[in-house]
């Protein structure tokens, strides 16, 4: 019973606005040490997470980035930035979300090649890989790690050891995972068994 409440627990998408204010030092804490992985004139995806949101902000005065985003709001961010080429695909908007999905933003983003992709988690399970409340999100995030040179993982331990309703990825499939908090040993050394570069910020 106490395994069937986990999942009970995290099945239901929070509104995208309460998740912004939740954990909100963390997410930021999180995203300053993921900028730091970004080199200039790279091509990266960002997610349409709250935390991809902070990430965002760090690279609003760097050199020639471009930037692949399903995400209205990091679009919104970006306006008047011209030193940024955001790259968007068309699709079906989620309005609580703010995020674009469906089969035209599948046709497109499957046909983009990116050196990084920034995936947000929704939450992330030794057994079940890293999940997401949404599986029209999960269906975007899918394409997004299979066309990515690296895929890095950003959580905060709130996270941690939880099941949300869709499977994006398993464990090994992170390159990086950046989060902050303690974690177990268990998942410590799945991590480490799947060559999965662990950057916690305390």
């Amino acid at each position: 019973m106490e395994e069937l409440s986990l999942y009970i627990h995290v099945i239901d998408e929070p509104e995208y606005s309460a998740r912004q204010e939740q954990s909100v030092s963390d997410k930021r804490l999180v995203a300053s040490v993921a900028a730091t992985l970004v080199r200039d004139s790279s091509t990266i995806a960002l997610d349409c997470g709250t935390t991809a949101y902070e990430l965002c902000r760090f690279f609003l005065e760097r050199t020639n980035l471009t930037i692949v985003t399903t995400s209205v709001r990091i679009m919104e961010l970006c306006i008047g930035h011209p030193n940024l080429m955001v790259v968007v695909p068309g699709g079906n908007l989620r309005p609580k979300e703010g995020s674009l999905v469906g089969c035209k933003t599948a046709e497109f983003l499957s046909e983009i090649f990116v050196d990084q992709f920034f995936l947000g988690i929704g939450a992330i399970n030794l057994n079940a890989g890293i999940t997401e409340y949404s599986a029209e999100d999960t269906d975007i995030k899918k394409i997004l790690v299979h066309n990515a040179k690296e895929v890095i993982g950003l959580a905060d331990s709130s996270k941690l050891n939880k099941v949300s309703f869709s499977r994006v990825c398993g464990i090994s499939d992170l390159d990086v995972l950046v989060i902050n908090g303690k974690i177990d040993e268990i998942l410590h050394g799945e991590l480490e068994k799947g060559g999965v570069r662990l950057l916690n910020p305390r």
